[in-house]
Order: C-alpha cells, then structure tokens, then sequence
C-alpha cells in the first residue's frame, strides 16, 4: 500500500498547537493504528479537554467491540459542538448532499449526493487530507453536468487521503466528455490507493472510457461497468487490460454481453485473482457459461451470477447439477 501524502496545512478552523499537530499528522499517517489516537486523547485530557478524550477513547473501542457502552451524553454533545475545530464540519452541510463520516474519532469518509458544484470544491478542499473513502451517489432526478472536466481539473490542486472507495451512481442522462476521465486518472492522490471502483447508469462512450484502461494509477480488487452503452470490443479490452489483474469482484450486468465475451475471459490469464462475477441481464448462453467453468486461468472463481440470460430451461437444469465445475456456485434464479 502507497504511504498517504500528508499536506503541508491541515484543514481547521484555527491554527492547531504545536503538539497537536503533530499527533493528529501521525493519526493520519497510520489510519489503520489505534495508539496514535489513544496519544491524542490523552494529550486532550491533560489540557482539560476530557469530553473530546472520551470521544476518541469510546470510537476506539466500539471499533473492536461493537456492544461497547453507548457514548456518554455529555462527550456526545461535545462531539456536536467542537469536532469542527478540525474537520471543519458545521450545520450548513446538514442536509445538502454531504455526509462525513468518522471512524475512531477522526473523519475518514466523504459522501456526496446532490448538491451545487460550489458547495463540493469547497467542502473537498477542506476534508481532502482526512479521507479515505470517497463517494458519489446521483439521483434520477438530479443534474450532474457539474461532474465534468472544470471540476475534475480543480482536485488537482487538492491534497486527499488514501482513498479507497470512489462510486459514481449516476442518471442516464449524464454524459461524460472524452477529457473527463483522462483528467480524472491524471488527478494526483484521488485514485492511487483505489480498492473499489463502480460505475452504472450512463452515457458513457468507448472514447470516454478508453483513459480507464490506459492509464488507471492503481490495483482495483472491485469494479462494477453495469448499464453502461460501451460496445463488446470495449468490454473485450477492458478484459485484457491491466486494470483487470488484481481485481476479486467484476460486475457487468445489463451490458449486452454474449458468448464472445465469456471465451475472451477465459482465455486471458489477467483474471486469476477473480473470486465474485456478476453477468446477469445480459446475452449469454449456456456455451458462454461453460466458458468460464471450464477455464483453467480461473482457479479462484467462486460465484457466478447468470440470472437473466439467454438460457433454455434445459440448459438451466444442466448447469444447476454443477458437475462441470463444483467449486463455483451459478445464482441461475
């Protein structure tokens, strides 16, 4: 795992005490450790701030014991009032499309549903350094013209966190340019640690696409392509690309796959880590399927999702015996 690149100022209302600073950067350069923030809360507690100390000391423990004590009323009425001494984080956000979300005391994940263009370059510049998850959810109703290219080439100037989630769930209407995701991969620090990378519901073109499977900056284990209008030779592509190597988790469903498809990933060996593949809704046969089970370059798969294909109740019934391949279990119905 690539070590996070910590900015040079860290986002808070005030200017943070000497020490302070330094046991918070030390937080954020070992998300996953418990120790530092227990040193915090002790610092907290030894400057009177035992409310804060308490909060931390309590999300560190639920965070290995999910029946801990509830958070005393007192330590979560001061969460309330005083976490935006460092994350920055007021009741103007409440309600508009923005969730931060904390873990073990501290913010680590950003979720944005709808709102104004404005209102996210704002709050993205000044979460950036503490996130590790990031995620976009758009609704049917909504206009998202504003995730375009000018948006994307202003997170460059950002400093984020080791982020691990990106979700772009967006309406059909939403069309993306041809620079969009070329800008997006370029973008230092957003996607360099990605884990999970799911895109469904656009417009999106092969030409759009393409800067997906050229230069994508990290190891994906789960990625979703589903109700997407990109041909089968993108599909094809995307199979034999590099961003396929480490991946555990693909899902294609309502894409319009057939036959050629499931022989090409097969026949590849870039998909030898795949455990979990999604291909309902789509165009396959009974031959498609046999593809895969047969296929000695999938030695880990263990699911397949076929539901919704071109399969006869016959060839149903044959592959539901599971004699081809046992250890991979087909969801049919």
């Amino acid at each position: 795992m690539k070590p996070r690149v910590i900015p040079d100022v860290l986002p808070a209302l005030k200017p943070f005490h000497p020490d302070e600073e330094g046991l918070l950067r030390t937080c954020l350069e070992n998300p996953q450790d418990n120790a530092p923030r227990l040193i915090l809360s002790d610092w907290y507690e030894e400057r009177g701030l035992s409310d804060f100390a308490d909060y931390i000391r309590y999300e560190v423990h639920r965070s290995f014991d999910q029946e801990a004590a509830p958070l005393p009323d007192q330590a979560k009425k001061w969460a309330k009032t005083h976490i935006p001494h460092f994350a920055r984080l007021n009741n103007s956000y409440q309600g508009s499309g923005l969730q931060i979300q904390f873990t073990r005391g501290l913010p680590c994940r950003c979720v944005l549903y709808n709102d104004s263009p404005l209102a996210h370059r704002s709050i993205l510049r000044e979460h950036g350094p503490w996130l590790t998850d990031f995620l976009w959810y758009g609704g049917m109703e909504s206009d998202h013209s504003w995730i375009h290219d000018d948006w994307v080439r202003q997170l460059r100037s950002l400093s984020f966190g080791r982020i691990r989630s990106a979700v772009y769930s967006l309406p059909n209407q939403s069309v993306f340019s041809d620079e969009f995701f070329r800008d997006l991969t370029q973008t230092t620090g957003i996607l360099e640690n990605l884990h999970t990378f799911a895109l469904w519901g656009t417009q999106l073109t092969d030409r759009a696409a393409a800067p997906l499977l050229e230069d994508f900056p990290c190891e994906v284990q789960e990625l979703e392509f589903s109700d997407n209008p990109l041909s089968l030779s993108w599909y094809v592509q995307l199979i034999r690309s590099p961003l396929v190597r480490s991946l555990r988790r693909l899902s294609i469903s309502g894409a319009k796959l057939n036959d050629r498809v499931c022989r090409t990933m097969a026949h590849t060996p870039q998909l030898s880590q795949l455990k979990y593949l999604q291909l309902g809704w789509n165009r396959l046969t009974e031959h498609g399927v046999k593809f895969l089970l047969k296929s000695a370059n999938l030695p880990n798969l263990e699911y397949i999702d076929i539901r919704y294909n071109r399969l006869t109740r016959l060839s149903r019934l044959q592959l539901s015996k599971q004699s081809i391949n046992p250890r991979v279990y087909l969801k049919i119905v």
